[in-house]
């Protein structure tokens, strides 16, 4: 009998230090989840953002007018006209890029050499100019483009009576035609030179293109 009874401690005891160690196991893998939980934070959704210029076409030939400014303030030796871009559509569009220029006398084409970016003048006053920025065009709003040449050192030369445009990615040029004598301001007048030294490629033959920019740019 006092085996028995013995053997019957034992199994209590050795039940009960079981038990104590079950307890233990589970508050440590309660403390353990805690922690997980408290430190790990739910990942955040990554939407997709797009820029408010990537939502519009861009502008076609059809969307936009071309017209004159007022003449420039030129630096010296200078001759060159700004050029409006208008979209007179009734939706918005993205233009953006160099426009292919060309110059005519009547119905003929003018051999000037042309510069795209670069040279004496472009980029004077403002960086935009010489590099392509995306410019949001909505319903009237305009952009702008400086034409810009270096005058002719001896006189006699055919003077530009034409600009004809073509918009990055277009293929119907836009055409605007230019007043005699740069419209009463002989430095706004884009003649192509003659005579002697003026023979290409001298700079009075050579023609600066600007990229396209916005005038508060």
């Amino acid at each position: 009998m006092r085996r028995q009874g013995a053997s019957t401690s034992i199994v209590a005891v050795i039940g009960l230090i079981l038990a104590l160690f079950g307890l233990a196991g589970c508050g440590a893998s309660s403390s353990s989840s805690s922690r997980t939980s408290a430190s790990t934070k739910p990942t955040p959704i990554q939407r997709a953002t797009v820029s408010p210029d990537q939502r519009y076409a861009r502008c076609r030939a059809t969307d936009i007018a071309v017209s004159l400014t007022e003449p420039t303030s030129a630096m010296t030796g200078e001759h060159s006209r700004f050029f409006v871009l208008t979209n007179h559509s009734r939706e918005t569009c993205v233009i953006d890029g160099f426009p292919t220029v060309e110059l005519y006398h009547g119905s003929h084409r003018l051999p000037f050499i042309y510069h795209y970016g670069h040279g004496m003048y472009l980029g004077v006053h403002e960086p935009s100019r010489l590099r392509p920025t995306r410019v949001l065009l909505r319903p009237h709003a305009t952009a702008e483009v400086l034409v810009a040449k270096f005058r002719c050192e001896s006189r006699g030369g055919a003077e530009a009576s034409e600009l004809r445009f073509t918009l990055p990615e277009q293929s119907t040029p836009l055409q605007i035609s230019l007043p005699a004598g740069g419209g009463g301001y002989g430095v706004s007048a884009l003649d192509y030179c003659f005579n002697g030294r003026d023979w290409p490629p001298h700079l009075g033959n050579e023609i600066e293109v600007s990229a396209i920019f916005s005038p508060r740019s």
